[in-house]
């Protein structure tokens, strides 16, 4: 990176990352804003990049790129502190060594904004491996004093509460990818099949609660229904766990996607599908959610969780995964077009692009103010 890098983002490798850089490259200027990348992941969100060249991308994880430096703070360094005005972290996944180069660098910190995912700040409350706790302190400390944070409302509740962070509460929606929401196809059920496809879950992580869901869906077993589970990332003794539980219950009546598919062919997956379950515990499968939404897909969501708070906060219709156990099957797959109609209006004007542009400017407006 050579110049003034006025915005810089860092960036773990992931599906995110395809959607936003196109998003910056259709809305702003490449030489305001470079990239820091990190990490492994199965959808070559680097390699599908296209005019990628515009921008200023470091990849940690591509020895030619890194100049004989191999980590964050490294090319910090190399491009200077003063030629930085911003920095935004999508995710706070930093190796521990970094995270004490930040606090010992208190201007950095003051320059920094924290765009929250979910399992980054979730990940406190979780069982950790020995010697773990050392990262979480320095985590803490680092965290507290970081001044702008862009979340989801119960994520922002949840920051405060157990990392005591007084920090700026910014509100972006969508954080990525909101205009292959906008542009969705609506779903057409073809009513010639009595078969209803239900999703389940987004991925092979325990905070799916898909033990518990099967569960509650295991008297609707005997009907026309067809169960779709993606298991394609995470815990894979979890997965096959789940799989088990799956056919003990469904036997042929569900399918498991165990191989990563390209986003438009996953896109288009999901448009397939008439209902969706999501007994997710946290802030998780956003994009796919919101999706389905403008899809006109039915939507079930525990009502205990973050993502009940979010989509119900922004006037969506959703239904309560745990009123199942009392609702019969008529009612379960009873698809009000009225109901599906608003969801879809709604995620349409939310997830679009203008929205988008009009939160992350406020986001990028920041770097007038370090």
């Amino acid at each position: 990176m050579e110049g003034q890098i006025i915005i810089l983002h860092i960036f773990p490798r992931s599906v995110f990352l395809r959607d936003f850089v196109q998003f910056l490259e259709r809305n702003y200027d490449p030489a305001e804003h470079g990239i820091i990348t990190f990490g492994k992941d199965e959808s070559g969100s680097i390699e599908r990049l296209e005019n990628a060249d515009a921008f200023d991308i470091i990849d940690l994880d591509n020895r030619d790129d890194l100049e004989n430096f191999n980590n964050l703070r490294h090319i910090i360094k190399k491009i200077g502190v003063s030629d930085i005005d911003l920095i935004v972290l999508h995710s706070l996944t930093m190796s521990s060594l970094d995270i004490v180069y930040f606090i010992l660098h208190p201007q950095l910190i003051r320059k920094t904004v924290w765009v929250i995912w979910g399992a980054d700040l979730y990940d406190i409350t979780t069982k950790v491996p020995y010697m773990r706790p050392l990262y979480f302190t320095l985590k803490k400390v680092f965290a507290r004093n970081i001044p702008y944070v862009v979340a989801r409302p119960p994520d922002y509740k949840r920051l405060q509460q157990w990392y005591r962070s007084s920090a700026t509460h910014i509100y972006v929606e969508p954080l990525y990818g909101g205009e292959v929401i906008a542009n969705a196809p609506r779903h057409s059920r073809d009513h010639a099949s009595q078969t209803f496809n239900i999703i389940l879950g987004n991925s092979a992580t325990k905070t799916n609660r898909h033990l518990d869901a099967l569960e509650i869906l295991s008297k609707y077993k005997d009907a026309d229904i067809k169960i779709h589970i993606p298991l394609s990332y995470g815990d894979a003794q979890y997965a096959e766990m789940v799989k088990t539980k799956a056919r003990s219950i469904f036997g042929e009546k569900v399918v498991f996607l165990e191989t990563f598919m390209p986003p438009d062919e996953y896109w288009r997956y999901l448009t397939q599908m008439d209902i969706a379950i999501f007994n997710n515990n946290r802030q998780q499968a956003l994009g796919n959610l919101a999706y389905m939404l403008a899809t006109g897909a039915k939507i079930y969501l525990n009502d205990d969780s973050a993502l009940w708070e979010i989509f119900t906060g922004l006037n969506f219709t959703v239904h309560s995964i745990n009123n199942l156990r009392e609702v019969d099957y008529e009612e379960f797959v009873d698809l009000d077009q009225n109901e599906l109609d608003a969801n879809s209006q709604n995620a349409r004007k939310i997830y679009s692009e203008e929205h988008s542009v009009m939160c992350w400017s406020k986001v990028f407006a920041l770097a007038n103010k370090s």
